[in-house]
This record gives structure tokens, sequence and C-alpha cells, in this order.
């Protein structure tokens, strides 16, 4: 499975949890104020639904580009790094 992680704009965090090329879960995030604790809810709420384990993740990638120097851009990167561990 994957996790991929699509930056819309500054406002829009897509969350895609793929396997092979078939889609499994797909939601989105308003990045605004709180958005760390909003991520880590969200990706709770889709390995529960889903029933899947962290470790079952092969790959985590994020597209788009966030503002440099963004608290968000680097709570995205940490969660990203942390997941692939």
């Amino acid at each position: 499975m994957r996790l991929l992680f699509n930056v819309k704009n500054q406002e829009i965090l897509e969350i895609q949890l793929t396997k092979g090329k078939l889609n499994i879960d797909k939601t989105h995030l308003t990045i605004s104020q709180g958005f760390d604790t909003m991520l880590i809810r969200t990706l709770d709420k889709i390995f529960r639904k889903n029933r899947i384990d962290r470790l079952s993740l092969k790959s985590v990638e994020i597209r788009g580009e966030m503002a440099p120097n963004a608290l968000s851009g680097m709570i995205l990167q940490t969660v990203a790094r942390t997941l692939t561990i």
C-alpha cells in the first residue's frame, strides 16, 4: 500500500491510500490552524476504517509544494518521514 499526500494549493491537502493502481481511500483536508491535530486524526481514521497497519505501507509520498518555511509543510514532512520508519 502507498500513502500519497497531494498538496493542491496552499489551503487544500488531498490524502490518498492506494494499493497498486486501485484507490482504496481518499479525503481532503483544509490547511489551517490545528493542521497537525487534524492530519493525525484523519490518518488514524483512514487506517482504522481500512483495517491497515502502518507497517503495511510500502511508501509515503508528498506531491505539490507548500510555501517555503511554512509550519504546515514541516509538519507534513515530519509525518511522512515518521510513517516510513
